[in-house]
């Protein structure tokens, strides 16, 4: 690490994911002396046989209650919005906010509009076929959560199985209300806090052409494209995520 000094990392998970999904950023981050704090968002991990929150906004309130700050936070996912709401709702919480394949719009949420993910959404029906999905369809379902090829990993598949179906639905729908409300990138270029976007390429959840809409923005955020990643860089090219963590040690203050 050098002569550079500790930085705290606050690291948020995806839906249906967990704290242990987010290992193989939070150790090298760790093996280089930095404080970092990986908690489970409401619904998900340890806590998944409680409710989930039913709102970004709600989960933001709650990594405000059990992080402290100043940080840097590093979402994936459903994770980077509630890393940008943390930072809307409190911009001394935040030196840095790196959004990794997070959402940009309600259109761009490509599995989120598939017929099978809205059929689960659905009262009455959603919680009998969550209750019967099979293993094997339930890891079918994740393969779009990685790049083509890739197998879906035990951990994340554990993180989805213990969930419940109301916290899917919920965050589900959160999702959709957070950036049909506004846009992610409107909201980060109204944010007075630097901005990371990091993307997988071969992202099969989130539409890829979506990070042009940050590149457009005028002193916009730094946008880092991963060619060989899907949608969870955290996993499939950690060392890249973790290359641009330690980077921001000397970035400059937007």
């Amino acid at each position: 690490m050098g002569d550079h000094p500790s930085m705290r990392f606050v690291l948020l998970h995806g839906l249906l994911c967990s704290a242990r999904t987010l290992d193989r950023v939070a150790g090298p981050l760790r093996a280089a002396g930095h404080e970092v704090l990986v908690p489970d968002l409401p619904g998900h991990g340890t806590d998944a046989a409680n409710p989930g929150a039913e709102s970004i906004e709600e989960m933001a309130g709650y990594v405000r209650d059990v992080a402290a700050g100043p940080a840097v936070l590093v979402g994936h996912s459903m994770g980077g919005l509630v890393a940008v709401a943390v930072a809307e709702q409190d911009p001394a919480f935040a030196t840095h906010v790196v959004a990794i394949n997070a959402p940009a719009t309600f259109a761009s949420r490509l599995t989120a509009r598939g017929g099978p993910e809205r059929l689960l959404t659905v009262a009455g029906l959603g919680p009998l076929l969550w209750r019967v999905l099979p293993q094997r369809v339930r890891r079918d379902g994740l393969r779009t959560a990685f790049a083509p090829g890739t197998e879906v990993p035990d951990v994340f598949l554990a993180a989805a199985g213990a969930a419940r179906w109301r916290t899917f639905r919920d965050a589900t729908l959160a999702i959709d209300h957070y950036v049909h409300d506004e846009p992610l990138p409107e909201r980060v270029a109204a944010l007075d806090v630097p901005v990371t976007i990091v993307f997988g390429e071969q992202d099969g959840r989130v539409d890829p052409a979506t990070v042009a809409r940050y590149e457009a923005l005028e002193d916009g955020p730094t946008v880092v494209r991963i060619p060989q990643s899907g949608h969870s860089p955290v996993w499939e090219t950690p060392e890249r995520v973790v290359e641009v963590l330690l980077a921001l040690e000397a970035a400059p203050e937007r």
